[in-house]
Order: C-alpha cells, then sequence, then structure tokens
C-alpha cells in the first residue's frame, strides 16, 4: 500500500519550463554550444539528458559550471514560479487522504520553500535535497534509508528520464509525468508503472 509520495521539483511542482528554455537560449555564447531555437528545444525534450547535452555541444569540462549556472538562474526569483497546472489541487487531494507528501530535488532547500510558501503550498511533510547530475537514485536511496520508509510504499513523481532511471534503481515505482522537461516518447520508452498526462490522473494511482 502506498502510504508516502516523494515528487521531483522542477518541472513536476514547479513549472520550471519557461525559464529553462530562457537560459538555454541566452547563455550559447558563454558555453560554447550552438544557438538553438523552439524547434531545437522540443527535438532536446525527446532525448535523454546525456543525448541532449551531447547534441548541444556543451565540452564535459564545462558540464559542471553550466548545471549551476541553471540552478542559479532558476533560482532567480523564485516566487515567481508558478505552480504546474493542476498541481495545487492534487496535492490538496492527496494530503486529505492521508499521504504523506515529500520532495527530493537537487534544487536548493530554501529555493523550495519560497516557492512553496508563495504559492500556499506548505503540504510536504519533509522536503530532502542533494546534489547529483547522474547519480539521483543515491539520494533516493539515502532518502528513503533516514526516513525510514520501506519501498513498497513508496512511490516517486518525475517529469525527467532520469527520474525514472533513479527509481527504477532504488527499487521502487515511478510515476512519469509528461509536462515537464520529457516528452511523452522518451518517458514510456524507459517503461515507467505509470505514466500520466494530468495531475489528477495520479489520484487514481494511489
Amino acid at each position: 500500500m502506498i502510504t508516502t509520495i516523494i515528487f521531483d521539483f522542477d518541472g513536476t511542482i514547479a513549472d520550471t519550463m519557461p525559464k529553462v528554455k530562457r537560459i538555454l537560449f541566452r547563455y550559447a555564447p558563454s558555453f560554447g554550444y550552438k544557438k538553438i531555437n523552439d524547434r531545437d528545444i522540443e527535438l532536446l525534450r525527446n532525448m535523454k539528458a546525456q543525448d541532449a547535452l551531447k547534441t548541444i555541444g556543451i565540452p564535459i569540462y564545462k558540464l559542471l559550471f553550466f548545471v549551476n549556472k541553471v540552478k542559479k538562474e532558476l533560482n532567480k526569483d523564485i516566487e515567481s514560479t508558478k505552480p504546474a497546472p493542476g498541481i495545487k489541487s492534487l496535492l490538496s487531494k492527496l494530503k486529505n487522504k492521508g499521504i504523506r507528501l515529500g520532495i527530493l530535488s537537487s534544487n536548493l532547500h530554501d529555493s523550495i520553500n519560497k516557492f512553496l510558501k508563495k504559492n500556499d503550498l506548505e503540504l510536504f511533510d519533509f522536503i530532502y535535497t542533494g546534489t547529483s547530475i547522474f547519480g539521483k537514485h543515491r539520494l533516493l536511496k539515502d532518502l528513503l534509508i533516514k526516513r525510514r520508509l520501506t519501498h513498497k510504499e513508496v512511490i516517486y513523481v518525475g517529469d525527467e528520464t532520469r527520474d525514472i532511471e533513479a527509481a527504477q534503481k532504488a527499487k521502487i515505482k515511478v510515476i512519469a509525468v509528461t509536462w515537464g522537461l520529457n516528452k511523452k516518447e522518451i518517458l514510456r520508452e524507459q517503461e515507467p508503472d505509470y505514466l500520466v498526462d494530468k495531475p489528477e490522473e495520479i489520484l487514481n494511482i494511489v
């Protein structure tokens, strides 16, 4: 029985795609990747993170700087970022059902708190943050241990292929959502336990 749902933050709870696009457009010269347009963005959304980074041509030695820059820019004026459509209603209904809610993110704890407070979303029982580019499963495993959660009582919700991979490596079920970074086609290829187009569909799963 599922008693706890762990959510990714950027792209899943927070609608960060508009800011991600602006960052990619703005910083192409700084990081040495080719100038991209809206069509390129849609193509990148249908790739795994590793493949997308190779496609836009970010040199490996600049990868960490690039990731940190994106994180910094996303956190600028975090309070202006809006929740994903329908997510607030979903979280309220899940809370009313007695389900524990958590967040696992590589974003900053303080920024997440600011966002939640601004948008009246202070419904979470815990927020767990840590730095990981391609090792999110380690953070997830660590979270399960620290919160004393069993694999059978937890489900993870995320918007990227790496969220699916992390949950699978941590041996917990995963719900992939199509309103974030990665598109439906590439998410389906990773074989999540569930694939949803709208937040309300999660109510039929737990």
